[in-house]
């Protein structure tokens, strides 16, 4: 994945002239960071961003092209071609029954990249500790959480999807791109132990998913490190899974009861679970320990019959912890006043190069999540 920050190769690569292309940016028809200094606009997208918008376009207009000209040349490309209403929602868990291996950063940047690109995107934090939530902001959700959703399952034996929504809050990520929040707090844990006076307990998250799916075209789960009710509620109102590690011994043993973990719940409720991916975080390309666990942690899955193109490896770096800090997603924190490119123009391009390095994969998977959908 290579930057492009410049109009006039960003107009080369799309094969259009300048002022083309800044409408294709500027309506959302080539997805791209816009930022504004005092008196301009600065426009960041990438050769994979343009790459996908030509298959956007060839969808929305039902045609080929031999070149992005004959593409990109069309009156009325907007985020509209970006829209599929009609396509299924797909719910996915982000997993490992270890704690710190970046399963909220995988979570947040996968749903952050999947609203860059269009999509309809609800975040469900199941974690106490409520890393997801405070990730895109700050704020505490005590009494305005998916406590209070479950708390109404437990005393009503059922929810209506205006309940659940009075409680869903909007995050904006980039470019006025939202994802949808269904936050948590510290009480979540003891509520879930709760639902086991419930009558089949495990189907309860489903039954709240159920209710609001139809507004979504992606739902992502982001699990506790732990087993219990609520991973048993995740998995059983997921489609698919998406295992999240980082290159120590212990996270990949994580991934290892995590996987029999699956299994066994597959068999115990006769459900198809998918693992549909890995992340390999905090990964050093100049630590052996970090190469040689990589490796197993492949070798294993690959033992399991998991194709090696679905794990991604996310490099270590600095610029995660201080996405964090500004409560901003990888795609999206630039754009806050400290990476102004009026301030420092030379550390701004260098942060930028930064983050997109290490966005790339979650980029590359939003994609193939849209494609994946698409075809079927």
């Amino acid at each position: 994945m290579r930057l492009i920050s410049k109009i006039d190769e960003i107009a080369a690569f799309a094969q259009v002239n300048k002022h083309k292309v800044k409408e294709l940016m500027l309506s959302g028809a080539i997805p791209a960071v816009v930022n504004e200094s005092t008196n301009r606009k600065f426009f960041y997208t990438t050769d994979t961003l343009i790459d996908f918008a030509a298959y956007k376009v060839s969808q929305y207009k039902k045609t080929t092209a031999e070149n992005y000209r004959d593409l990109f040349l069309y009156d009325d490309l907007d985020t509209n071609m970006y829209e599929n209403n009609d396509s299924k929602c797909v719910t996915y868990s982000v997993t490992n029954q270890k704690g710190g291996v970046a399963k909220t950063t995988v979570s947040v940047n996968i749903a952050s990249n999947l609203a860059f690109l269009g999509q309809r995107v609800l975040l469900i934090d199941l974690d106490s500790q409520s890393q997801s939530t405070r990730y895109l902001n700050k704020e505490q959700y005590i009494g305005k959480s998916l406590v209070n959703v479950l708390n109404e399952i437990i005393q009503n034996g059922k929810v209506t999807k205006e309940f659940i929504e009075q409680f869903i809050v909007k995050h904006e990520v980039v470019n006025d791109k939202t994802i949808d929040v269904l936050p948590s707090e510290l009480r979540l844990a003891k509520i879930f132990e709760m639902c086991r006076t419930v009558s089949m307990p495990h189907t309860i998250l489903k039954k709240i998913i159920d209710k609001i799916k139809d507004s979504y075209d992606v739902i992502l789960l982001d699990l506790p490190p732990s087993s219990g009710m609520s991973i048993e509620q995740a998995l059983f109102a997921s489609d698919k899974v998406i295992l999240a590690t980082d290159c120590d011994e212990f996270s990949k043993e994580g991934i290892e009861v995590t996987l029999e973990g699956i299994k066994a719940f597959n068999e115990s409720v006769q459900k198809d679970l998918i693992i549909d991916s890995c992340f390999i975080s905090k990964f050093n390309k100049n630590a052996k320990i970090h190469s040689t666990i990589k490796n197993d942690i492949m070798e294993m899955l690959d033992e399991k019959g998991f194709d090696k193109d679905k794990i991604f490896t996310i490099p270590y770096s600095l610029i995660i912890p201080e996405s964090q800090y500004e409560a901003a997603p990888l795609i999206g924190f630039f754009q806050k006043e400290n990476y102004n490119p009026k301030n420092d123009t030379v550390n701004y391009v260098s942060t930028i190069n930064q983050a997109i390095l290490v966005n790339e994969h979650f980029l590359d998977y939003a994609i193939r999540i849209i494609k994946d959908k698409e075809s079927n």
